[in-house]
């Protein structure tokens, strides 16, 4: 997209530098890079351009306004984004100032979650269920896990070796139709792991929605504490 709109701007300036007669297809480029430029880029639905300024004025103030576009509470965005709900709730539950590691899953936002976390003045790191092994987690106050676990597609040939072979009933391989290859996997939360590491689930935090299909979805979390 960004190089798209790059060379959508600049093609007027190498029309008219290197096309010294005027034509029709001039007029042509002139009119689509300008129609791109001022109404299709402040008309996406992604960012509606103009229906935020609009919303912009009738909030209180710009924190209340860029709360509602983080999670997309206006009412021009397609589908809704109330899982954010869960998002921030999550770090309402932790003290100030603590180390917490994380393990999102794919509907995580974690913009929001770590803009939580830098008001507290907490350290929060993005950790990966595959890799649960080699990281001190000992280090962490508190571990957030997605529930029932996490879809990971950052992966390489170790993790999947390692959770084939030591935790075949934890994880779920998703394979490509076409060349058969492994391109995500599922992993439930390991219990045991966590306790063996000295954390209890202390919050259960779920927040439930539909969407314009009318499924039902949620975003649900267990927050681990270390044992004191």
């Amino acid at each position: 997209m960004f190089l798209f709109t790059f060379f959508l701007i600049c093609s007027p300036v190498i029309i008219f530098s290197y096309f010294k007669k005027n034509n029709f297809y001039k007029t042509i480029v002139v009119f689509f890079a300008c129609f791109y430029l001022f109404i299709a880029s402040t008309h996406l639905n992604s960012r509606p351009f103009y229906k935020l300024i609009n919303s912009y004025k009738l909030e209180k103030s710009y924190e209340d306004f860029a709360d509602k576009v983080r999670c997309g509470d206006y009412d021009y965005y397609i589908g809704d984004r109330a899982g954010c709900l869960a998002d921030k709730a999550i770090i309402s539950h932790i003290e100030s100032g603590k180390n917490i590691g994380i393990f999102p899953d794919g509907f995580t936002l974690m913009h929001i979650i770590k803009l939580a976390a830098i008001k507290k003045g907490a350290n929060l790191d993005e950790l990966i269920i595959t890799r649960i092994n080699s990281y001190d987690l000992k280090k962490y106050d508190y571990l957030i896990m997605a529930n029932p676990g996490q879809i990971v597609t950052d992966f390489n040939r170790k993790d999947k070796k390692a959770f084939s072979l030591e935790n075949p009933e934890k994880c779920i391989f998703k394979k490509s139709d076409t060349n058969k290859k492994i391109t995500e996997i599922q992993c439930f939360i390991p219990y045991e792991t966590l306790r063996k590491q000295g954390f209890e689930p202390v919050y259960n935090i779920k927040s439930g929605w539909s969407k314009t299909d009318n499924m039902g979805f949620y975003a649900q979390y267990i927050i681990w504490r270390k044992a004191i």
